[in-house]
């Protein structure tokens, strides 16, 4: 199984070598944060998958309120997310000002599903959804 193989379980990341040495690179540069090292991050990572441009963040938050920013996603858009999420996803729709709605979720897998968003959508008779967020969880995948 190749590296690119290898599942990356919660929690348990894996580090190399090459790893190391990248961040001791950037511990001993004159930008801990931004320059050079980020730009070649950045290439290396449109380059992979194939797009015309690629941006690097902070955190997780960061990254959630940029897409939601590109999506055009603002103050009222209706956004709907699982019951048990990680708290960014929440932050950032409160931070917009988004109507919020929670999904219910499977008992055995802790992940929503197409049958819980109709639900929600029935029980809070909503009209238009602007965005759903899903979370794959404990090494599940939504299958929506």
């Amino acid at each position: 199984m190749s590296d690119k193989e290898k599942p990356i379980n919660y929690g348990s990341h894996y580090i190399d070598k090459t790893d190391i040495k990248e961040v001791q690179k950037a511990l001993k540069s004159d930008f801990l944060t931004q320059g050079p090292l980020q730009k070649k991050f950045e290439k290396k990572l449109y380059n992979y998958f194939g797009a015309k441009y690629a941006i690097s963040c902070s955190s997780g938050t960061s990254a959630i309120h940029l897409a939601m920013l590109s999506l055009n996603i603002k103050k009222n858009d209706v956004v709907l997310m699982p019951v048990t999420n990680f708290i960014s996803a929440y932050n950032m729709s409160y931070f917009i000002g988004c109507k919020i709605y929670y999904v219910d979720i499977e008992k055995y897998t802790g992940l929503i599903t197409s049958k819980n968003i109709l639900e929600c959508i029935k029980k809070n008779n909503l009209k238009k959804i602007d965005l759903v967020f899903i979370m794959h969880h404990g090494g599940e995948i939504c299958n929506l």
